[in-house]
C-alpha cells in the first residue's frame, strides 16, 4: 500500500511501474490519497491493465488504522520527504516497509533486511526487487514482526524519558 499525496515528489508512478513488472500473481495494491498526479496514475493503470490497483482516494485519520492493518507492505518511494510520518503509522500496524534514502525517517525506523528495505538508488528494477524480497513469505513475516517491535521504541514515554535523562 501507499498513503500520501499523489504528487511528483512522492514518486508513486515508479511504484506502479515496478508493480507492473512483477511476474507472478500480483497482490492487490492500495493507493490512498489524492493529488495532481491522480489522473495520470489512474490512466497508467488502465493502459497497463493493472486491475489489482485500487485507488481509495482521500481517507481521514480515523479510517487509516484499519487500512494499514489490512496491508502487509507499505511503500513510500519519495524523492524528497523531510520525515514521512506514514512510515511510523505503517509500522504500528506491523507492515513491512519499503522506502528510500530520501525519506527522513528511513535511517531511524527502517533497518535493511530487518523490517524492510531502504532503496539507495530509485529505479524501477530496484523497487521491483524490493517488492519481490518483501513478498517472499519468510521475509514478509519477519519484516512485519520486526516493524511492530521496532516502532515501540519510539513511544511518547520513551521520548519523555530520553528528554528527562
Amino acid at each position: 500500500m501507499y498513503v500520501g499525496k499523489l504528487s511528483e515528489r512522492k514518486n508513486v508512478k515508479l511504484l506502479l511501474q515496478a508493480y507492473n513488472q512483477l511476474k507472478k500473481q500480483k497482490p492487490n495494491l492500495l493507493i490512498v490519497g489524492t493529488g495532481e498526479k491522480q489522473n495520470d496514475l489512474k490512466q497508467y493503470c488502465v493502459e497497463n491493465q493493472l486491475d489489482q490497483v485500487k485507488f481509495l482516494g482521500f481517507q481521514n485519520q480515523g479510517s487509516l488504522p484499519e487500512i494499514y492493518a489490512g496491508s502487509d507492505i507499505f511503500v513510500l518511494p519519495s524523492v524528497d520527504e523531510p520525515w514521512g510520518l506514514v512510515v511510523n503509522e505503517a509500522m504500528s500496524a506491523n507492515c513491512a516497509i519499503i522506502t528510500t534514502r530520501h525519506v527522513g525517517s528511513a535511517c531511524d525506523l527502517v533497518c535493511e533486511d530487518y523490517n524492510g528495505v531502504i532503496l539507495e538508488h530509485l529505479t524501477v528494477e530496484n523497487l521491483k526487487n524490493a517488492l519481490i524480497k518483501c513478498l517472499e513469505p519468510k521475509n514478509l513475516r519477519l519484516f512485519q514482526k520486526n516493524s511492530g517491535k521496532l516502532i515501540t521504541k519510539f513511544s511518547f514515554e520513551t521520548n519523555l524519558n530520553g528528554l528527562l535523562e
